[in-house]
């Protein structure tokens, strides 16, 4: 009896499956049949803020101006800022009618976005920080990548870095290196792929997915495109969508902001249980080796030195920014930085979650 009801329900589950399968092959064949009338379809952009008076207004005026046929809307979500960002966008708003503010009593990133979906009424979802500037063609990019890829769900693109002082250069360079990102958010990949940066959703996905987690104030978007995946869906990512990014401008700050990525991305590891061993073990492994075995990590050491100066190298000869020989020692520090800080933070949040 227990036998015949358990065969049944793997039946009832296969058939779903098979039903779900169906489904998504009928949906990309019809926006192949009907990719050349997307030019039209509308598009919302939420923007959380918080505290970003000294970049919203250059955010805002790209989004505003940018070269679109369709409708837009600009959903700014902030997190009770405690300068004058809700002013500026509350000006913005009485001017503007693509415009709107919503107050995000979460105060974080994905609580922000949260309640921009909530008030979303585009066929296609995106969301970018109040401190990014678009390219005036970039909702034309949008739909582009969309019609280079119909059986697509989700689009991106790459951040182009945009600096004005030697450390950002350094950076900058660093940061289109393969040691310098993790992902090809920085660099001229295009294809399908498991993330996206600044990603704009097709309204069915954020329908069937839901909402982020708010238990992740960082590198939420990891696990939302993983739901993503998991739900059948594809993301693409397309080159010429392009966003630029403003890089740290000082090495504490840049290590502020990779300690902080790589502890976040250790709690977005502990939820998903994707570790291979235990973190706490391994993470108490590693300080106790270190401590045991310095000749054989002053080697390590040496190597991985002699690496980031051949890729400091070859990344300022790549670098679409205004780098040159002279800022080779700066893209050696910032890839150390980055590095170091990001595995101190996945460190100290797989040991103390």
């Amino acid at each position: 009896m227990i036998k015949q009801y358990i065969e049944s329900v793997i039946r009832l589950k296969l058939c779903l499956l098979s039903l779900q399968h169906t489904y998504i092959k009928k949906r990309r064949l019809y926006r192949l049949m009907n990719s050349s009338s997307s030019k039209t379809a509308s598009i919302s952009v939420i923007v959380p803020t918080y505290n970003e008076e000294q970049t919203i207004k250059n955010c805002l005026d790209a989004l505003i101006f940018a070269d679109y046929k369709g409708r837009k809307e600009i959903l700014v979500v902030d997190g009770r800022s405690e300068d004058r960002t809700r002013d500026l966008v509350s000006s913005y708003e009485h001017d503007h009618q693509c415009v709107s503010l919503y107050d995000n009593p979460g105060r974080t990133t994905p609580h922000g976005i949260n309640v921009g979906i909530k008030n979303a009424t585009g066929d296609i979802v995106s969301f970018i920080s109040g401190h990014s500037i678009v390219p005036p063609q970039f909702f034309n990019d949008i739909m582009t990548a969309f019609e280079r890829a119909p059986d697509a769900d989700v689009v991106g693109g790459r951040m182009i870095p945009r600096a004005d002082t030697y450390f950002e250069h350094s950076v900058a360079a660093a940061l289109v290196s393969r040691l310098g990102a993790s992902s090809a958010r920085f660099r001229p990949v295009e294809g399908y792929v498991n993330t996206v940066n600044f990603g704009a959703y097709r309204r069915e996905v954020i329908d069937t997915v839901g909402k982020m987690d708010t238990d992740l104030p960082r590198a939420q978007d990891y696990e939302y495109n993983k739901r993503v995946r998991a739900a059948g869906f594809r993301l693409y990512q397309y080159p010429e969508l392009q966003i630029s990014y403003i890089p740290r401008s000082t090495p504490l700050a840049l290590g502020k902001q990779y300690y902080g990525n790589g502890y976040g991305k250790a709690n977005v590891f502990d939820k998903l249980d994707e570790y291979p061993l235990s973190p706490r073990v391994c993470g108490l492994a590693m300080i106790f080796l270190s401590g045991v075995t310095v000749p054989l990590w002053s080697l390590i050491l040496g190597i991985y030195l002699v690496i980031i100066n051949l890729v400091a190298i070859s990344s300022i000869r790549a670098s679409e920014v205004d780098a040159g020989i002279r800022h080779i020692p700066g893209a050696m520090l910032a890839l150390f930085i980055m590095h170091s800080s990001f595995a101190f933070g996945l460190l100290h949040g797989s040991i103390f979650p």
